[in-house]
């Protein structure tokens, strides 16, 4: 993701929830900004996952987030890189 450096202007955004039993889950994970695309194409995105769910221990929740932040931004690449 190197290549994105300076092209892709991003605000991130994360919710996590927990319930009574410990079982936490992710409802919104969101990503939107502007990028200029691999041709010079100026875009709007906006790339949202709702609904993650998480093992009860805590550390699986900050590996389910990072794992969300990697998808997301591999999702933000393609479209960078395919336009």
């Amino acid at each position: 993701m190197a290549d994105l450096a300076g092209k892709v202007r991003v605000k991130d955004g994360s919710r996590v929830v927990g319930s009574p039993s410990g079982q936490a889950y992710l409802p919104a994970v969101t990503h939107v900004g502007y990028m200029e695309t691999k041709s010079g194409r100026q875009l709007v995105y906006a790339v949202y996952l709702n609904d993650v769910p998480t093992a009860p221990v805590p550390a699986s929740i900050v590996k389910t987030l990072t794992t969300a932040f990697d998808d997301v931004g591999a999702i933000v690449a393609a479209i960078q890189q395919g336009y």
